[in-house]
């Protein structure tokens, strides 16, 4: 059987929808297990923020154990270095998270996207602390 354009771009549409709910919904089932209270979309959105809030300490925590013994030339690269960083994060988290733009789910999706960000970044941040410190490096 052979179909027309429209109904070609019907289907595939339609196949993209059923992709895109099903990740929202593996995403929205990860936040529900993390926090079992969290039943609610809005539930879901504050646990969502309050995972990202965590990841946002253990990176702080990581930045200003770096910056500790650095000499001031070292210290004002890093600084400038994580403000392009913080600058890259929420912009990276937004166009990641385009597809729900506008949705109720967008809050969780943007607030995982900049936690997933900065986890890397921490783990960055501690690979940089054992390189200048424990390698002797300054």
């Amino acid at each position: 059987m052979r179909f027309s354009a429209r109904q070609n771009s019907m289907k595939y549409a339609a196949m993209a929808l059923t992709l895109l709910a099903s990740g929202l919904s593996r995403a929205s089932a990860v936040y529900a297990q993390a926090v079992p209270r969290a039943e609610t979309q809005a539930g879901m959105n504050a646990a969502a923020g309050k995972d990202f809030a965590r990841a946002d300490a253990e990176m702080n925590r990581a930045y200003k154990k770096l910056m500790a013994g650095l000499d001031a030339r070292t210290r004002a690269k890093l600084q400038a270095s994580q403000r392009q960083w913080f600058r890259f994060r929420d912009t990276e988290a937004a166009f990641l998270s385009m597809k729900v733009e506008g949705g109720s789910v967008y809050p969780m999706v943007y607030a995982s996207h900049r936690a997933s960000l900065t986890r890397t970044r921490t783990k960055a941040l501690n690979d940089a602390d054992k390189t200048f410190h424990t390698e002797g490096m300054l």
